[in-house]
This record gives structure tokens, C-alpha cells and sequence, in this order.
């Protein structure tokens, strides 16, 4: 059967979904955070705990925000011979390629990448040195 080996700490997951037709779709879902809203009471005042530890704290409903992205990509789930292994390796080999790209993006989006920093660094110092050092007669 082939099954996706999940990785923790990936952002996005590489996830699969059942299809009737004995194959399953491949997709990517991001993790955006959580947001916290209060329970009310009838009232509208805000709900505290009564008991335990948590007691005197005031209760909080809490939604995961999360993304999901179709790679419009299939694997079989039972490959009955080896062209549909090879196409299930080859497909997943593809898939986790287009993870890492979105994980680079993400990231570069999310925490303003150093490399890109450091690459504009590396094209002042060169663009600052005169013609000469280059080799250019002027």
C-alpha cells in the first residue's frame, strides 16, 4: 500500500485523501496558526473554570487555522504491478519536490529569508569595485 510517511515538523504536510476509485489524491496542507475567542454564557459574560487546576481561568475556544492546496496528483493505493510502483515512487518524488518549493516560499514570506539578503549584499560588493579590477581597459 502506498502510504506517505509524515514528518512532523513540516510546513506544509504532504497529505493523502481516499478515492472510490482505488487511488488517492495528493495534497498540501498548510498550518497558519490558531485564533482564541472566550466562551460567553447566556449573558454574554465570559465563562470561567470552576475546578482542578485550571480553576479561576477563563475558558477559551480555540480554532486551528489551516490551508489546504490540491496538487492535482495520484498514487495508487494497492499497485498491482511494477509500472504502478514505479509511477507511485515517481509521483511522490514529484510531489515532495513541490512541498520543499512551497516550504521555501512560505518561509520566505513568512520570516523574510537571510539568503536573499546576502545574495544583495554579494551584488553591491561586486557592482562597487572599479572597471580596472575587472580586467576592463577604460
Amino acid at each position: 500500500m502506498a502510504k506517505i510517511e509524515s514528518k512532523n515538523k513540516q510546513n506544509p504536510k504532504l497529505q493523502q485523501s481516499e478515492l472510490k476509485d482505488g487511488r488517492a489524491s495528493l495534497y498540501l496542507e498548510f498550518y497558519l496558526g490558531r485564533s482564541e475567542t472566550p466562551v460567553l454564557d447566556e449573558d454574554g459574560n465570559q465563562v470561567f473554570y470552576s475546578s482542578w487546576a485550571m480553576a479561576g481561568k477563563p475558558k477559551y475556544q480555540i480554532k486551528h487555522i489551516r490551508k489546504r492546496e490540491n496538487l492535482n496528483l495520484y498514487i495508487w493505493l494497492h499497485p498491482r504491478n511494477t509500472q504502478e510502483r514505479v509511477q507511485n515512487r515517481n509521483t511522490l518524488a514529484l510531489a515532495e519536490k513541490i512541498r520543499f518549493e512551497r516550504e521555501q516560499e512560505f518561509l520566505e514570506d513568512r520570516e523574510g529569508y537571510r539568503l536573499k539578503k546576502e545574495r544583495q549584499r554579494e551584488t553591491v560588493r561586486i557592482s562597487r569595485l572599479s572597471p580596472t579590477s575587472w580586467g576592463i581597459q577604460a
